[in-house]
């Protein structure tokens, strides 16, 4: 990543740092520190397929800052990690703990959603049509 990716970099982790106890403040600067990392590998499939999981799971994240504020102690921590990672030119460390905050959410989000919660929804926020029970 070039100086000016590692600016923003640390734009978006100081925000989130600054966003204190705001939950959504706190998601809207993890989203964008996802951004940041994406575009600077500069494929835009990875940089679209972050942006609608950020956006697919903003009302969960936003819900387990609410109820667990650890979690933005931990969001913050994870985060921090990362970007030393990327600041010290260390893509297998960066690479671990990205995997290790990718673990940590998915495994907060198996438990605290439902077997029918991971249902995709539409554009209007509906679950599809049950297609098992097609003819």
């Amino acid at each position: 990543m070039d100086a000016q990716g590692r600016e923003a970099l640390r734009h978006e982790l100081d925000r989130m740092y600054s966003a204190g106890e705001d939950v959504e403040h706190l998601v809207e600067a993890d989203a964008a520190f996802h951004d940041v990392i994406a575009a600077a590998a500069g494929n835009a499939v990875l940089r679209s397929l972050i942006a609608s999981l950020s956006t697919g799971t903003a009302r969960a994240r936003i819900w387990h800052g609410v109820t667990d504020r650890d979690a933005l102690e931990l969001a913050r921590a994870e985060h921090t990690r990362i970007y030393d990672a990327v600041v010290a030119g260390d893509p297998e460390l960066a690479s671990a703990a990205s995997a290790l905050h990718i673990a940590s959410n998915e495994k907060w989000l198996r438990e605290h959603l439902g077997s029918s919660d991971d249902l995709p929804l539409d554009a209007d926020g509906e679950r599809p049509p049950d297609s098992t029970n097609l003819p």
